[in-house]
């Protein structure tokens, strides 16, 4: 990966009761602890209730933002400017208890650095460490087979000598 910038993961944000895909990381801009919020851009699989709400705010109004798959309410877009959160207006705001995540993977290798012939090496490698493998087992088998007949063969001996102990 020399030469490269390395680039974050994407982020993908879904409807905690449907799993639907709402928004990603490239659309993300801000998020505000104090109101429990991630700020995007844009989004998918949403609506925009026609209704307004008032706030908290004596002058702030917000619509609230539904899942278009199972209905679930994921947030609000707030028309008017709230202080402290400039960002909020007129862009969604999904609430974070409302949404799952996940991250996308990526690539360690990407198919233009890789050497050529190296899948194949890594199978002969694995060919030739099974075909290693079954020598060894082979191997073994061999030697315990030996084992056997040298013990054996000293409780042979050690029968002979006995007898022959007892008949001096």
């Amino acid at each position: 990966m020399e030469g490269r910038t390395k680039q974050m993961p994407t982020m993908v944000f879904s409807c905690a009761g449907c799993n639907s895909v709402i928004s990603d990381s490239t659309e993300y801009l801000c998020s505000y602890q104090d109101m429990s919020c991630i700020v995007v851009a844009g989004g998918t699989n949403i609506s925009i209730s026609l209704t307004s709400t008032r706030t908290s705010d004596p002058d702030g109004c917000c619509q609230g933002i539904s899942c278009n798959v199972c209905g679930a309410v994921v947030g609000k877009r707030y028309a008017t400017e709230l202080p402290r959160h400039s960002l909020a207006r007129n862009n969604f705001c999904l609430d974070v208890n409302a949404m799952s995540s996940y991250t996308l993977g990526n690539s360690e290798l990407r198919a233009s650095e890789a050497q050529p012939g190296a899948l194949f090496q890594q199978a002969a490698d694995d060919a030739a460490s099974s075909a290693d493998s079954r020598k060894l087992e082979q191997r073994i088998t061999e030697l315990e087979t030996d084992l056997l007949k040298v013990q054996n063969m000293v409780l042979l001996h050690q029968e002979r000598l006995e007898a022959l102990e007892l008949g001096i």
